[in-house]
C-alpha cells in the first residue's frame, strides 16, 4: 500500500465456532453470577497486554519502566503507561517513584497481583494443550490479514 492509496476497511465476521461460555447459557442453570465474576476479571486483567505485563513482574520482584518495554515488543510507551497506570488504580501493581533526575519509576506486583500467576499459567497449560488449534487460529488470521491488505 502506498501513501496515496487509502487504507482498506476490513470487516469483522461472526466467529465460526462458539467459545463454548455464553451468559445465557449461565444465566438459564441459574449460575449468572459466575458470567458477572469472569466479566469483572476480564474488565481487570483483560486486552492484550496485560496478562503479559503480570508475567514480566511475577519473573522479578521489581521492573523499571524502561526494562519492561523492552521484554514486551511490540507494545508502545503510550500504551504500557495506560496499562500499568490502570493496574495500579486497580491495586495489582506497586509503583515507586525516586525523586531524581531523570525519574526512576520501579514496578511490583501487589498481593492482589501476584494472585494472578495462577491465572497465566492455567492459560499457558490450556495453550500447550491446545497449541494445534492455536496454530491454526494463527494462520487463519495471517491469511485473513494478507487477502484484506491485498
Amino acid at each position: 500500500m502506498t501513501p496515496s492509496q487509502p487504507s482498506k476497511v476490513v470487516a469483522l465476521r461472526k466467529p465460526k465456532s462458539p467459545t463454548g461460555f455464553h451468559t445465557g447459557d449461565c444465566a438459564k442453570h441459574g449460575k449468572l453470577e459466575h458470567a458477572v465474576t469472569i466479566g469483572n476479571v476480564l474488565r481487570v486483567i483483560g486486552g492484550k497486554w496485560k496478562v503479559l505485563i503480570v508475567f514480566h513482574l511475577a519473573q522479578n520482584e521489581v521492573v523499571r519502566f524502561g526494562e519492561l518495554k523492552r521484554k514486551i515488543p511490540g507494545v508502545t510507551q503510550r500504551i504500557l503507561t495506560n496499562q500499568l497506570r490502570e493496574m495500579e488504580a486497580d491495586g495489582l501493581i506497586n509503583r515507586k517513584v525516586y525523586p531524581e533526575v531523570p525519574p526512576k519509576v520501579e514496578y511490583s506486583l501487589s498481593d492482589v497481583g501476584s494472585e494472578l500467576k495462577a491465572v497465566y499459567m492455567e492459560m499457558k497449560k490450556w495453550g500447550e494443550k491446545n497449541s494445534k488449534l492455536l496454530a491454526r487460529i494463527e494462520k487463519t488470521h495471517e491469511s485473513e490479514l494478507k487477502s484484506a491488505q491485498g
